[in-house]
């Protein structure tokens, strides 16, 4: 909740340091420049504790057009659990489409490769493969947004790394 709370307190200084861009000529997608149509982000999540969760979820990806972005991200996460005495960590990679049918809202579509080791039944590390569909609300301005997602994993089993079929996301996107 204080990512969250940080998050959107940069999203609301960010903007007034920028230039009026009502004024400069607007440019159609074939003449972005490809380093203005880059985009880095991602998410990182945190919990201390009797069970410590480490996640860093960075993202590079491209905006095609004001409708499309794709993307790529690597994941590292890390779960100890002083009550069981018990760790694991995980890595992996994904690739995402983004489709906006309006300014701020969009539908999402995931593959997701973990390998890990977060069931104990099975010994040694093996490979997790996510598919997820999901929507989400996106808030930028400039070169700067945040966003929140929801999705639902159409590839879930017991053998998943996450305890429920629907997850949720936070994270930001920076233009370079």
């Amino acid at each position: 909740m204080i990512l969250f709370f940080l998050l959107y307190n940069v999203y609301l200084i960010v903007p007034a340091q920028e230039i009026d861009q009502t004024k400069e000529k607007k440019s159609t997608p074939s003449e972005t420049p490809l380093k203005d149509k880059v985009f880095v982000g991602g998410g990182l999540g945190l919990s201390f504790g009797t069970e410590t969760y480490i996640n860093l979820a960075p993202q590079i990806g491209l905006k095609l057009d004001e409708h499309w972005m794709l993307g790529t991200g690597v994941q590292y996460t890390y779960y100890s659990s002083k009550t069981f005495n018990y760790s694991t960590s995980s890595i992996g990679g994904s690739v995402f489409a983004r489709f906006f049918p309006l300014q701020n809202i969009f539908g999402q579509a995931e593959l997701e490769v973990l390998r890990g080791r977060w069931d104990v039944t099975r010994t040694g590390s093996f490979n997790a493969t996510s598919a997820f569909i999901g929507g989400g609300y996106f808030q930028g301005e400039g070169r700067f947004g945040f966003f929140i997602l929801g999705l639902y994993n159409l590839n879930y089993s017991v053998y998943s790394p996450y305890s429920s079929p629907l997850i949720f996301r936070m994270g930001i996107n920076i233009g370079l």
